[in-house]
Protein backbone atom coordinates (compact mmCIF):
# COMPACT_ATOMS: atom_id res chain seq x y z
CA UNK A 1 0.00 0.00 0.00
CA UNK A 2 1.17 3.53 0.12
CA UNK A 3 1.81 5.29 3.11
CA UNK A 4 1.48 9.61 3.75
CA UNK A 5 4.84 10.89 4.78
CA UNK A 6 5.05 12.74 7.88
CA UNK A 7 4.92 16.29 6.12
CA UNK A 8 2.49 17.58 3.82
CA UNK A 9 3.61 19.04 0.35
CA UNK A 10 4.05 23.01 0.67
CA UNK A 11 0.21 22.88 -1.80
CA UNK A 12 -1.09 21.05 0.69
CA UNK A 13 -1.21 17.88 -0.56
CA UNK A 14 -0.11 14.77 0.90
CA UNK A 15 2.81 12.66 -0.72
CA UNK A 16 1.99 9.07 -0.74
CA UNK A 17 4.73 6.47 -1.06
CA UNK A 18 4.63 2.42 -2.01
CA UNK A 19 4.96 0.69 1.56
CA UNK A 20 7.16 -2.39 2.02
CA UNK A 21 4.80 -4.71 4.13
CA UNK A 22 1.33 -6.47 2.41
CA UNK A 23 -1.34 -5.12 4.03
CA UNK A 24 -3.91 -7.90 4.89
CA UNK A 25 -6.71 -5.31 6.28
CA UNK A 26 -7.43 -3.94 2.98
CA UNK A 27 -10.21 -4.65 1.12
CA UNK A 28 -11.79 -6.83 3.60
CA UNK A 29 -15.06 -5.60 1.52
CA UNK A 30 -15.58 -4.82 -1.88
CA UNK A 31 -18.18 -3.28 -3.71
CA UNK A 32 -18.64 -3.41 -7.83
CA UNK A 33 -17.84 0.71 -8.10
CA UNK A 34 -14.45 -0.06 -5.54
CA UNK A 35 -13.72 -3.05 -7.89
CA UNK A 36 -14.15 -1.22 -11.51
CA UNK A 37 -12.64 2.15 -9.94
CA UNK A 38 -9.43 -0.15 -9.15
CA UNK A 39 -9.76 -1.74 -12.48
CA UNK A 40 -9.58 1.25 -14.67
CA UNK A 41 -7.44 3.35 -12.03
CA UNK A 42 -5.94 1.37 -9.28
CA UNK A 43 -4.01 4.90 -8.19
CA UNK A 44 -7.69 6.68 -8.01
CA UNK A 45 -8.71 3.87 -5.86
CA UNK A 46 -5.67 4.46 -3.32
CA UNK A 47 -6.67 8.16 -3.32
CA UNK A 48 -10.36 7.44 -2.61
CA UNK A 49 -10.94 4.64 -0.76
CA UNK A 50 -7.70 4.46 1.52
CA UNK A 51 -5.97 7.70 1.22
CA UNK A 52 -9.67 9.49 1.94
CA UNK A 53 -8.99 12.35 -0.25
CA UNK A 54 -12.28 14.59 -1.39
CA UNK A 55 -14.08 13.41 -4.09
CA UNK A 56 -16.95 15.93 -4.55
CA UNK A 57 -19.38 15.38 -7.32
CA UNK A 58 -19.11 17.98 -10.45
CA UNK A 59 -22.05 19.12 -12.55
CA UNK A 60 -22.82 16.40 -14.54
CA UNK A 61 -22.40 14.06 -11.89
CA UNK A 62 -24.99 15.83 -9.35
CA UNK A 63 -27.67 16.37 -12.08
CA UNK A 64 -27.63 12.35 -12.34
CA UNK A 65 -28.17 11.84 -8.75
CA UNK A 66 -30.76 14.68 -8.26
CA UNK A 67 -32.46 12.47 -11.24
CA UNK A 68 -31.53 9.34 -9.23
CA UNK A 69 -33.46 10.78 -5.88
CA UNK A 70 -36.17 12.36 -7.83
CA UNK A 71 -37.22 8.91 -9.62
CA UNK A 72 -36.65 7.05 -6.56
CA UNK A 73 -39.08 9.06 -4.55
CA UNK A 74 -41.27 8.87 -7.25
CA UNK A 75 -41.22 4.97 -7.01
CA UNK A 76 -41.38 5.11 -3.19
CA UNK A 77 -44.45 7.02 -3.11
CA UNK A 78 -46.01 4.11 -5.88
CA UNK A 79 -45.28 1.65 -3.31
CA UNK A 80 -46.82 3.70 -0.60
CA UNK A 81 -50.38 3.46 -3.13
CA UNK A 82 -49.61 6.96 -4.39
CA UNK A 83 -49.02 8.27 -7.59
CA UNK A 84 -47.59 11.76 -7.70
CA UNK A 85 -48.63 14.29 -10.23
CA UNK A 86 -45.32 15.03 -12.23
CA UNK A 87 -47.30 18.61 -12.62
CA UNK A 88 -46.46 18.66 -8.64
CA UNK A 89 -43.39 17.80 -8.38
CA UNK A 90 -41.27 21.44 -8.69
CA UNK A 91 -40.85 21.62 -5.04
CA UNK A 92 -39.73 18.23 -5.05
CA UNK A 93 -36.89 18.62 -7.23
CA UNK A 94 -36.11 22.23 -5.62
CA UNK A 95 -35.33 20.53 -2.77
CA UNK A 96 -33.74 17.41 -4.08
CA UNK A 97 -31.68 19.62 -6.30
CA UNK A 98 -30.17 21.81 -3.25
CA UNK A 99 -29.38 18.56 -1.17
CA UNK A 100 -27.66 17.15 -4.13
CA UNK A 101 -25.36 20.42 -5.12
CA UNK A 102 -24.78 21.15 -1.64
CA UNK A 103 -20.61 19.68 -1.24
CA UNK A 104 -20.30 19.77 -4.96
CA UNK A 105 -17.62 21.35 -7.11
CA UNK A 106 -18.50 22.48 -10.02
CA UNK A 107 -16.35 23.89 -12.63
CA UNK A 108 -15.99 27.40 -14.13
CA UNK A 109 -17.79 26.49 -17.13
CA UNK A 110 -20.81 24.74 -15.49
CA UNK A 111 -23.88 26.14 -15.87
CA UNK A 112 -25.25 25.52 -12.83
CA UNK A 113 -28.51 26.69 -13.98
CA UNK A 114 -28.70 25.20 -17.18
CA UNK A 115 -27.79 21.11 -15.67
CA UNK A 116 -31.00 22.07 -13.05
CA UNK A 117 -33.38 22.82 -15.25
CA UNK A 118 -32.01 19.89 -17.90
CA UNK A 119 -32.51 17.54 -14.91
CA UNK A 120 -35.67 18.49 -14.16
CA UNK A 121 -36.19 18.11 -18.56
CA UNK A 122 -35.00 14.31 -18.19
CA UNK A 123 -36.73 13.24 -14.82
CA UNK A 124 -39.88 14.53 -16.02
CA UNK A 125 -39.58 12.35 -19.75
CA UNK A 126 -38.48 8.88 -17.40
CA UNK A 127 -41.29 9.29 -15.07
CA UNK A 128 -43.92 10.09 -18.45
CA UNK A 129 -43.10 7.03 -20.26
CA UNK A 130 -41.11 4.55 -18.71
CA UNK A 131 -42.04 4.72 -15.17
CA UNK A 132 -45.86 3.98 -15.21
CA UNK A 133 -44.59 0.63 -17.23
CA UNK A 134 -42.61 -0.70 -13.92
CA UNK A 135 -44.30 -2.11 -11.28
CA UNK A 136 -41.82 -1.64 -8.68
CA UNK A 137 -40.54 -4.31 -5.42
CA UNK A 138 -38.02 -2.27 -3.94
CA UNK A 139 -35.35 0.54 -4.27
CA UNK A 140 -32.05 0.81 -3.16
CA UNK A 141 -31.76 -2.62 -2.29
CA UNK A 142 -28.40 -3.80 -0.24
CA UNK A 143 -27.23 -6.86 -1.62
CA UNK A 144 -24.27 -8.72 0.44
CA UNK A 145 -22.31 -12.02 0.42
CA UNK A 146 -19.09 -13.39 -0.87
CA UNK A 147 -18.12 -14.02 -4.48
CA UNK A 148 -14.77 -15.89 -5.00
CA UNK A 149 -14.31 -15.82 -1.61
CA UNK A 150 -14.50 -12.07 -1.30
CA UNK A 151 -16.87 -9.98 1.08
CA UNK A 152 -19.00 -7.86 -1.56
CA UNK A 153 -21.95 -5.47 -1.12
CA UNK A 154 -23.69 -3.19 -2.80
CA UNK A 155 -26.84 -1.50 -3.91
CA UNK A 156 -29.20 -2.06 -6.76
CA UNK A 157 -31.27 1.17 -7.78
CA UNK A 158 -34.70 -0.13 -8.78
CA UNK A 159 -35.86 -4.24 -8.69
CA UNK A 160 -39.38 -4.85 -10.10
CA UNK A 161 -41.89 -7.74 -9.03
CA UNK A 162 -40.41 -10.21 -11.96
CA UNK A 163 -36.78 -9.48 -10.64
CA UNK A 164 -35.45 -7.90 -13.46
CA UNK A 165 -33.21 -4.64 -12.46
CA UNK A 166 -34.16 -1.36 -13.64
CA UNK A 167 -31.10 1.40 -13.86
CA UNK A 168 -31.07 4.82 -14.88
CA UNK A 169 -28.41 7.04 -15.88
CA UNK A 170 -27.61 10.35 -17.72
CA UNK A 171 -25.67 11.38 -20.46
CA UNK A 172 -24.38 13.82 -23.05
CA UNK A 173 -23.89 11.28 -26.01
CA UNK A 174 -26.21 8.59 -27.03
CA UNK A 175 -25.05 5.53 -25.87
CA UNK A 176 -23.44 2.71 -27.97
CA UNK A 177 -24.39 -0.70 -25.63
CA UNK A 178 -23.45 -1.86 -22.32
CA UNK A 179 -19.46 -1.15 -21.24
CA UNK A 180 -17.83 -3.98 -19.28
CA UNK A 181 -17.93 -2.34 -16.06
CA UNK A 182 -21.76 -2.29 -15.57
CA UNK A 183 -21.64 -5.75 -17.24
CA UNK A 184 -19.54 -6.62 -13.72
CA UNK A 185 -21.90 -4.13 -12.10
CA UNK A 186 -24.91 -6.80 -12.83
CA UNK A 187 -23.82 -9.74 -12.64
CA UNK A 188 -22.59 -8.93 -8.83
CA UNK A 189 -26.45 -8.38 -8.05
CA UNK A 190 -27.22 -11.57 -10.21
CA UNK A 191 -25.25 -13.47 -7.48
CA UNK A 192 -26.19 -11.53 -4.50
CA UNK A 193 -29.95 -10.38 -5.00
CA UNK A 194 -32.60 -12.62 -4.12
CA UNK A 195 -35.32 -13.43 -6.86
CA UNK A 196 -33.02 -11.75 -9.38
CA UNK A 197 -33.74 -12.85 -12.80
CA UNK A 198 -30.57 -12.11 -14.74
CA UNK A 199 -32.39 -9.58 -16.89
CA UNK A 200 -31.38 -5.67 -16.79
CA UNK A 201 -32.65 -2.81 -18.43
CA UNK A 202 -31.04 0.40 -18.72
CA UNK A 203 -32.60 3.67 -19.56
CA UNK A 204 -30.13 6.44 -20.95
CA UNK A 205 -30.95 9.95 -20.81
CA UNK A 206 -29.64 11.91 -23.10
CA UNK A 207 -28.84 15.54 -22.80
CA UNK A 208 -28.68 16.38 -26.81
CA UNK A 209 -30.54 19.63 -28.16
CA UNK A 210 -33.42 17.79 -28.10
CA UNK A 211 -33.45 15.18 -25.23
CA UNK A 212 -33.80 11.55 -25.95
CA UNK A 213 -34.39 8.01 -24.06
CA UNK A 214 -32.74 5.01 -24.69
CA UNK A 215 -33.43 1.63 -23.53
CA UNK A 216 -31.01 -1.39 -23.13
CA UNK A 217 -32.10 -4.88 -22.40
CA UNK A 218 -29.28 -7.13 -21.57
CA UNK A 219 -29.43 -10.87 -20.15
CA UNK A 220 -26.01 -11.57 -17.83
CA UNK A 221 -24.07 -14.57 -19.06
CA UNK A 222 -22.46 -17.44 -17.43
CA UNK A 223 -19.40 -15.20 -18.69
CA UNK A 224 -20.28 -12.32 -16.54
CA UNK A 225 -21.03 -14.29 -13.60
CA UNK A 226 -17.29 -16.24 -14.06
CA UNK A 227 -15.64 -12.22 -14.14
CA UNK A 228 -16.78 -11.42 -10.96
CA UNK A 229 -15.53 -15.08 -9.31
CA UNK A 230 -12.07 -14.33 -11.05
CA UNK A 231 -11.19 -10.46 -10.27
CA UNK A 232 -12.76 -9.85 -6.82
CA UNK A 233 -10.67 -12.12 -5.27
CA UNK A 234 -7.37 -10.65 -7.94
CA UNK A 235 -8.75 -7.07 -6.89
CA UNK A 236 -8.30 -7.71 -3.75
CA UNK A 237 -5.03 -9.01 -4.16
CA UNK A 238 -4.09 -6.25 -5.64
CA UNK A 239 -5.11 -4.12 -3.00
CA UNK A 240 -3.12 -6.00 -0.34
CA UNK A 241 0.06 -5.95 -2.26
CA UNK A 242 0.08 -2.49 -2.75
CA UNK A 243 0.05 -2.17 -6.86
CA UNK A 244 -1.34 1.31 -7.58
CA UNK A 245 -0.33 2.92 -10.78
CA UNK A 246 -2.34 5.41 -12.35
CA UNK A 247 -3.88 4.48 -15.89
CA UNK A 248 -2.72 7.54 -18.38
CA UNK A 249 -4.81 5.84 -21.46
CA UNK A 250 -8.11 6.05 -19.84
CA UNK A 251 -10.37 8.51 -21.07
CA UNK A 252 -11.54 9.14 -17.21
CA UNK A 253 -7.54 10.47 -16.33
CA UNK A 254 -8.36 14.27 -17.05
CA UNK A 255 -9.35 16.90 -14.61
CA UNK A 256 -13.24 17.07 -15.76
CA UNK A 257 -13.48 13.44 -14.42
CA UNK A 258 -10.95 12.88 -11.98
CA UNK A 259 -10.50 15.08 -8.15
CA UNK A 260 -7.20 13.64 -7.96
CA UNK A 261 -5.54 14.77 -10.55
CA UNK A 262 -3.12 17.24 -8.35
CA UNK A 263 -2.23 14.48 -5.81
CA UNK A 264 -1.92 12.35 -9.11
CA UNK A 265 1.04 13.79 -11.01
CA UNK A 266 3.07 14.84 -7.70
CA UNK A 267 3.20 11.10 -7.22
CA UNK A 268 3.33 9.63 -9.98
CA UNK A 269 4.68 12.61 -12.58
CA UNK A 270 3.10 13.24 -16.31
CA UNK A 271 0.81 15.55 -16.80
CA UNK A 272 -3.48 15.90 -17.04
CA UNK A 273 -5.28 17.95 -19.09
Amino acid sequence: MFAPEAAPAASGLTVVKPATERNETLGAVLSPSQANTFLNCSARWWFKHSAGLADPAGGSLVRGKAVHKLVEWWFRQRLAGATPEIESLGDIWDEIWEMQSADAQFAKDDDVDGLKKSGAKLSRMYLETVAPEIEPAGMEVKVAGEIGGVRVIGYVDLVDTQGTIHDLKTAAKTPSGIGSDYAFQLATYRQLLPGANGKAKLVTLVDTKTPKLVTTEYQVSAADQLATQNLYPRVREGIREGLYFPNRNSFLCSRKYCNFCDACTKEFGCSIE
